[in-house]
């Protein structure tokens, strides 16, 4: 029986020794799963990353090339703003003019200061209440007409209180 017990003892090390090797195996899969599992979200994350770089890259581009036509077009914006304000000012020249052609129609003199003033800041209704507080009879529409450059008048002082 020794020798039986030998060989039970011998058996019973070597099923002790495989069902470690087991475990042992197990806890390799398990490990190797995991590093797989990490090596498949570190190479998604690279990859991401690589497509963010990509549309920086992208955007970047676009942003340069966006600015260089911006930087092109500098010039005729100084140059449209220039001309903006040389029609503003042809505009209140105009009008300025309208309104000292309509008040020497009214007989009234461009020159004083409530008229100047009236002509100068283009203010339609003080300039009509200068007609009146002078007592001036009013001009009739066809001489209201011809100082207004062609605008025709349906009364005495329609045209004017349209505009104010």
């Amino acid at each position: 029986m020794d020798e039986s017990q030998k060989k039970i003892a011998e058996l019973e090390t070597r099923l002790k020794l495989a069902e470690q090797k087991s475990e042992n195996d197990e806890e390799m899969r398990k490990k190797d799963e995991e590093l797989e599992q990490a090596q498949a979200d570190k190479a998604k994350a690279e990859a991401d990353l690589t497509a963010a770089q990509n549309t920086i890259a992208e955007k970047d581009s676009v942003i340069a090339e966006l600015e260089a036509q911006i930087a092109e077009l500098e010039p005729f914006k100084a140059r449209v703003e220039a001309l903006e304000a040389e029609k503003a000012a042809a505009e209140l020249t105009a009008k300025q003019a309208e309104l000292t052609h309509f008040a020497e129609a009214q007989g009234l003199d461009p020159k004083a200061e409530a008229v100047a003033n009236a002509i100068q800041n283009v203010d339609y209704a003080a300039l009509i209440a200068e007609v009146t507080k002078n007592g001036k009879p009013g001009a009739k529409p066809q001489v209201a007409s011809y100082a207004m450059g062609g605008i025709s008048a349906r009364g005495e002082y329609d045209d004017l209180l349209e505009k104010a």
